[in-house]
């Protein structure tokens, strides 16, 4: 609720002003010229939108990079535009335009941005808890810096053009944010913990006397295996607790699996590997069709 009124108090903050500008008088020194240059670069075709959701947690914090360099590129865009406007000469509709369209350019992409960092909080905070309260410290100085364009906005009107203070007062909240480096700082910290988290859930080691040695009990295990799998899919999330719960059914299974001697079912044995490191690296495409090819494959669960 938060996020949709500040977008909301935003756009109607800059339509106002838009409306201002195409009225602004002969005083008022704009131009349009110098604005379109900057906005041709900004307004390039955009890029179909990805889906935050059906990403990796690898996938979704390159997407969220992705998205940060493209708003800070047009941040920078639109602030150099309204420099431009204050001094070159120019057709004020035209300015108007230009800006505007900037405008929206940023207000769309701050929406892919939050969107797929609200996508990686309901996901991935769970089992990457650190990541998770940075990106969300990162974005809440995004929105406060965006914000702060209505003072911007509300000095660009017929007598007084631009309001060149609160400009530069943008300009340095916005720089302050160092949004692309801490962006990538912050990539390498999820780099890092999947990694670690792989680390720590495949060198579980199988439990004594939860091992089989027959194709019964092993195939029993395989089947409690998907079981609890799909029990953590279900919610949309892995905790670390159920990767902690599958990542030992699967050792307990693979190993018995494996122990059985029989080489026609040690196929089994590997994708239950296959789909652990999926669960423990956040690979969650990979996780849902990998289990139900696992469970279409598996003989009938044994009745002991």
């Amino acid at each position: 609720m938060r996020r949709a009124t500040i977008l909301k108090t935003w756009k109607k903050i800059i339509l106002l002003t838009f409306l201002s500008a195409c009225a602004v008088g002969p005083n008022t020194v704009i131009g349009s010229s110098a604005v379109g240059q900057t906005t041709a670069e900004a307004n390039q075709t955009p890029t179909p939108a990805v889906e935050p959701t059906n990403q990796s947690e690898s996938g979704l914090t390159a997407l969220i990079a992705e998205n940060a360099g493209q708003l800070d590129a047009s941040v920078k865009s639109l602030i150099a535009a309204s420099r431009n406007a204050v001094s070159a000469d120019g057709s004020p509709d035209d300015v108007g335009s230009d800006l505007h369209g900037l405008v929206q350019t940023v207000q769309s992409q701050q929406s892919e941005f939050e969107r797929a960092i609200q996508a990686y909080i309901e996901r991935f905070s769970a089992v990457s808890p650190e990541a998770g309260s940075q990106i969300m410290q990162i974005e809440d100085e995004v929105k406060s810096a965006l914000t702060s364009i209505a003072a911007v906005n509300a000095g660009f009107d017929s007598r007084s053009g631009i309001d060149l203070d609160a400009l530069d007062h943008f300009d340095e909240a916005w720089t302050r944010i160092e949004l692309e480096p801490r962006i990538s700082a912050w990539q390498e910290t999820v780099l890092t913990q999947i990694d670690r988290r792989e680390t720590q859930y495949m060198n579980i080691q199988p439990q004594s006397g939860q091992v089989a040695d027959n194709r019964v009990e092993a195939f029993t295990l395989a089947h409690d295996f998907v079981q609890a799998f799909q029990d953590a899919l279900d919610d949309g999330i892995f905790t670390p607790e159920e990767l902690a719960q599958i990542s030992q059914i699967g050792a307990n299974a693979e190993a018995s699996l494996y122990n059985t001697g029989d080489r026609q079912i040690f196929g089994y044995a590997q994708a239950i590997i296959r789909l652990t490191r999926n669960a423990v690296r956040g690979e969650w495409s990979l996780a849902s069709s990998g289990i139900n090819d696992l469970r279409l494959s598996l003989p009938a669960k044994p009745q002991l």
